[in-house]
């Protein structure tokens, strides 16, 4: 028998022999060696997905800044059609937010109010612009196409992937009376004398 094997098998050996202790030690380093290299390396991995999360948040900020500026450009256009009633789309959003903030709507809710307050009127579109910028009462055709712009811009807004539901507000608009809302403008107004964006 070799006497590697008799030093295993509890033969007899000298008083003391380094050969496994220097083993064991040999392969500690070399673990503790592995160890810091893959410490090292989800370290750098870790940092890697810190940056890239980072640079995830600025693109997601420079999308959301992208899509209110488009939506803000498409309520210019639409009061640009309809100067009698410039401002009012900014006057809706306004009103809407503050509603579903007083109805304790999170952040995100209250942003889809304000979109669907900047773009109730997108359906003006439709509508000559004649009529639009027309003094005076309108004939009943007349009266028949402006209130059409509702059924339009539920037809320009459904295919657009908001978030929100906000081609059906247009298409509802004014249709359902809630109690709860309603409760909600008359403390808004009332108890805490909100007053309409100028």
């Amino acid at each position: 028998m070799p006497r590697s094997t008799r030093c295993w098998l509890g033969a007899r050996r000298k008083p003391y022999d380094r050969t496994f202790d220097d083993f064991l030690k040999n392969h500690n380093v070399i673990l503790e060696h592995r160890v810091m290299e893959r410490t090292a390396s989800l370290a750098a991995a870790n940092e890697t997905l810190r940056a890239n999360d980072e640079q995830i948040q600025r693109y997601i900020e420079q999308l959301k800044a992208a899509f209110m500026s488009s939506v803000e450009v498409a309520t210019i256009i639409s009061g640009m059609r309809d100067p009698y009633t410039a401002g009012h789309a900014r006057r809706v959003a306004d009103i809407a937010a503050a509603i579903g903030a007083e109805l304790s709507f999170d952040a995100q809710r209250q942003e889809g109010l304000r979109v669907a307050g900047l773009l109730h009127d997108i359906g003006k579109i439709k509508v000559p612009a004649e009529i639009l910028t027309m003094p005076g009462k309108l004939s009943p055709i007349q009266f028949q196409l402006v209130q059409g712009h509702a059924q339009a811009g539920y037809d320009v807004l459904k295919d657009v992937g908001f978030p929100w539901p906000v081609a059906e507000v247009e298409c509802g608009s004014g249709i359902v009376y809630d109690a709860t809302v309603a409760d909600a403008c008359l403390k808004l107004f009332r108890d805490q004398r909100y007053l309409i964006p100028a």
